[in-house]
């Protein structure tokens, strides 16, 4: 009876409807209602699921950039992104993150080998020198003092976060103009000057539409029929393990200057019990794509007994994790340093491609949007109660919920 009323009423109407609810779409929608947009937001499954619940966490500054002497304009804009989100995390940005628990205010980089020398001076560029710091081994983390690593230390300027407390800082705000609902692609379908989105509370009516769906956004450009803008599913088979050890780790271990990444990337997520899930991304996830779990967990394995020899003893519970990184595929790069935005007859199609650019990409879509038709205070209000009774989405535990 309510979606009858609600259809002889006309459609509810929105400004932007935002499809996908990872980290990218979240902020996207905040930045919309703070700029003056109305913005309606809808998830298949989870908020915070798929590649944002797989995420590790680290607002990176370009360093890994700087891998292979790779320095480019570009790298000045991801320089730039840890000091954005440290001032919205104060709550002095464009978005409110007071609230995200913060994991480590910043990261390490070591060396083993021939890369050392090669490095230093590569991070004594301009673009880089305010963002890395040798360390001493007396200020090396305690698990760089175990007498069988053998290499140089530097500290990073890169926050890393907790995926979940960031979702749900970034959702709880709005979630009353969010909706769960399945099948979206064969529920959305273009009408007149917009897009009609067949909804539980009745059809909904947006100007613009914004696809931040990841691995979904292709099919939703199908389903419209509109031309899927390229891209490149890059597989990683990460690993977990359980470390009992009273300090976590994080950041980046360089093995070779000719990589285009690091060998090991190491974050750790508190699971609860006084243990860490620590998480194994990097190279290693790259070249255990092929490998069986087994075989992957016997690489990482041998892999710590060298980069990292003082955590061996004390990790166990070993679990591999496979993951579909979808990306924009960019000019010349294997591994885009720069957001991306696919524009066609009024959808804008985004890939933030890593997170921590994802307050850039926010700026782009704003520019293509422009300004609001109409002030949207009482607009808002009409909306948020024609939406109250629709199903809202849950939110994800992250990788802990992956590996539950």
């Amino acid at each position: 009876m309510e979606r009858q009323r609600q259809r002889k009423q006309g459609p509810t109407e929105t400004d932007v409807l935002v499809v996908g609810g990872g980290i990218a779409g979240l902020w996207i929608q905040q930045r919309l209602l703070s700029a003056g947009f109305t913005a309606v937001l809808v998830e298949q499954q989870r908020l915070g699921g798929s590649q944002s619940g797989a995420s590790q966490g680290i607002i990176h500054g370009g360093v890994k950039y700087a891998l292979g002497g790779r320095l480019t304009g570009s790298t000045e804009v991801i320089a730039s992104m840890p000091g954005r989100w440290r001032r919205c995390i104060e709550g002095q940005g464009e978005v409110d993150l007071r609230g995200v628990r913060i994991l480590t205010d910043s990261c390490h980089l070591w060396t083993l080998g021939s890369p050392a020398s090669a490095l230093a001076s590569l991070l004594d560029s301009q673009a880089l020198r305010r963002h890395v710091v040798p360390l001493t081994r007396h200020d090396h983390p305690a698990c760089f003092r175990h007498e069988g690593f053998h290499g140089t230390v530097y500290r990073l300027d890169e926050l890393v976060l907790d995926p979940v407390s960031l979702v749900r800082t970034l959702a709880t705000p709005n979630l009353a103009l969010m909706l769960q609902l399945q099948q979206v692609g064969k529920r959305l379908e273009r009408s007149g000057d917009g897009f009609v989105l067949d909804t539980e509370s009745g059809p909904l009516h947006a100007r613009h539409l914004v696809l931040a769906a990841g691995s979904g956004n292709p099919d939703l450009l199908e389903n419209l029929g509109l031309e899927a803008a390229p891209v490149q599913r890059r597989p990683l088979h990460q690993v977990c393990v359980t470390l009992d050890h009273p300090e976590p780790l994080y950041g980046h271990c360089v093995t070779s200057l000719t990589a285009e990444q690091p060998e090991l990337t190491v974050t750790s997520h508190p699971t609860g019990t006084g243990k860490w899930l620590l998480y194994l991304g990097g190279r290693l996830a790259d070249t255990g794509v092929s490998l069986t779990p087994a075989q992957q967990i016997s690489a990482a394995r041998d892999l710590m007994a060298v980069v990292l020899p003082g955590f061996l003893p004390h990790l166990d519970g070993w679990r591999t994790l496979r993951v579909d990184r979808v990306e924009s595929i960019g000019e010349a790069a294997a591994l885009p340093e720069t957001p991306c935005i696919n524009e066609q007859a009024n959808v804008l199609t985004v890939w933030p491609n890593k997170m921590s650019l994802i307050p850039e990409l926010a700026d782009q879509v704003l520019t293509r949007l422009g300004h609001p038709a109409a002030p949207s205070g009482n607009r808002l209000a009409a909306l948020t109660a024609a939406l109250g009774k629709h199903p809202r989405p849950a939110l994800s535990r992250g990788i802990l919920e992956w590996m539950a």
